[in-house]
């Protein structure tokens, strides 16, 4: 009997205490704001939106043991300070027709480069341009994925790709000579262009612009100048 005595107090003890550090509840709005956005996922951060409340994000792990809140940052929108990162590049599935993700251009023999850019972001307009110099294309076999994440973006990458000349398009929306059509949305369903963030992450791209080497094994995130 003692022993059943002592256990309970135990338990209650514990609990007690429990309920004393337990962090504060949500609150009200944040509850609301979870039961209407229980499906939206960002499974690349391993976490789902909740809600969105006065712009900070409020997510939770996917084992829905976490909930933070804060602001996100997406590196697709584009990095300024250089780094390089050590490492192959994870290479495409032959399957998929990989060339297809990308526009090619520069001296047909020279040396392979791989770049990741995304209209709209600062930073990936310099490297494009800078890959299209004279410099670069008399020197590298450039390989140039056109990527995007929000709608602008997105309808960049199907104007280029669905363009009949993709290097000529490429130079005239990058050097702003040339204006958006949108009617090419409708007419290229079958386009790469939506398919390319998907090809992108799945050779571990995580921020841009992104320029690989492949002679040298290494990419650099940011501007490259220093690096050609």
């Amino acid at each position: 009997m003692r022993i059943i005595v002592l256990a309970i107090s135990i338990l209650l003890s514990t609990w007690t205490h429990a309920q004393s550090t337990l962090p504060e509840a949500p609150r009200k709005e944040t509850q609301l704001g979870i039961l209407k956005a229980l499906n939206v996922h960002k499974p690349e951060l391993g976490m789902r939106i909740l809600s969105v409340e006065g712009g900070s994000h409020v997510m939770m792990s996917n084992n829905g043991r976490y909930i933070v809140k804060g602001s996100l940052m997406d590196l697709w929108d584009g990095v300024y300070e250089s780094q390089v990162i050590e490492g192959a590049l994870i290479t495409l599935p032959a399957s998929i027709s990989p060339e297809t993700f990308f526009v090619r251009f520069g001296k047909e023999d020279g040396l392979p480069l791989y770049a990741y850019v995304k209209y709209g972001c600062f930073s990936c307009d310099v490297v494009t341009k800078t890959l299209l110099s004279d410099a670069v294309t008399s020197k590298y076999n450039v390989h140039l994925m056109v990527l995007h994440n929000d709608s602008i973006s997105q309808l960049v990458s199907e104007h280029i790709y669905c363009s009949d000349n993709k290097i000529t398009t490429l130079k005239s929306i990058f050097s702003g000579t040339s204006s958006i059509d949108s009617s090419l949305m409708n007419k290229c369903k079958d386009s790469v262009a939506g398919s390319t963030p998907t090809a992108a992450g799945a050779q571990g791209v995580k921020a841009l612009p992104f320029t690989y080497f492949p002679d040298r094994k290494y990419g650099v995130i940011g501007e490259v100048t220093d690096y050609l």
